[in-house]
């Protein structure tokens, strides 16, 4: 079962490992009565997982995928208002993913305090999940083993600039990540961009201008995530009187 699989860990290299087919991922457990989290970490080779175990409601809502999810804050927001999709968050930090697991207790929590879902009600219909993960090397295995057409919409927010040369090779903006999310997304799904550096917004967009044919922009308005919940760096920028660059796209 999952949780004989269940394995506590003090150090783990994150993200997918080619070598032995493991994805390593936090669980956050919601124990009835208790708003803290239980987490542990569990080794699974991708072969064997069931997205359901993750997302109960699988076949039921749309999935939208945070490539980069950081603190979690953003999709938990999301669920405040658009609690009819699933949310999967994927962070290559492993402080930023216990952080989001803390969030992500607490909002549940208060959910039962609210006596808005009881305990139960919260395990069988939970939509949110945090994954451990390295972008560009679980591409592939997410493209083998979730269901066609269940991915309708895409973020990538406020990704880290690459500056350097030499760092280059491991900016996840690439065309093989690119192609890679042109496989998740089903058509007529929505793939949004932010970032605050002219560079990275630049590079974006002549990236998706070599995919014209799988893609067409969008407004972004178009995406329905107004008002769109802003990370503490976008408040930052915004009262700095810095501009945020954003670019959406619809899959064709």
């Amino acid at each position: 079962s999952l949780l004989s699989k269940m394995k506590a860990l003090e150090t783990v290299s994150p993200g997918y490992d080619d070598t032995h087919p493991i994805w390593r991922e936090y669980v956050t457990a919601f124990p009835p009565g208790s708003s803290q989290p239980l987490t542990n970490m569990i080794e699974t080779p991708i072969e064997e997982w069931s997205w359901e175990k993750f997302f109960p409601t699988l076949h039921e809502k749309p999935l939208h995928i945070d490539f980069g999810s950081g603190t979690g804050k953003y999709l938990i927001k999301l669920d405040e208002k658009e609690s009819g999709w699933n949310y999967m968050g994927i962070e290559i930090r492993q402080t930023a993913l216990a952080s989001a697991n803390k969030k992500l207790a607490n909002y549940w929590g208060e959910l039962v305090r609210s006596d808005v879902k009881t305990p139960e009600e919260i395990i069988q219909q939970r939509n949110i999940h945090f994954f451990l993960g390295n972008t560009i090397s679980c591409m592939n295995p997410m493209i083998k083993s979730l269901p066609k057409g269940i991915v309708k919409r895409v973020t990538i927010l406020m990704p880290d600039p690459v500056f350097k040369k030499r760092n280059r090779k491991r900016n996840m903006l690439n065309e093989k990540f690119v192609a890679s999310i042109s496989s998740l997304l089903d058509k007529g799904g929505k793939l949004l961009f932010r970032t605050d550096v002219p560079n990275t917004n630049d590079n974006f967009e002549e990236l998706m201008q070599a995919f014209s044919e799988h893609y067409e922009p969008c407004n972004t308005k178009e995406i329905e995530l107004e008002p769109f919940y802003t990370t503490n760096s976008h408040r930052i920028d915004y009262a700095k009187h810095q501009t945020i660059y954003e670019l959406a796209f619809t899959r064709k």
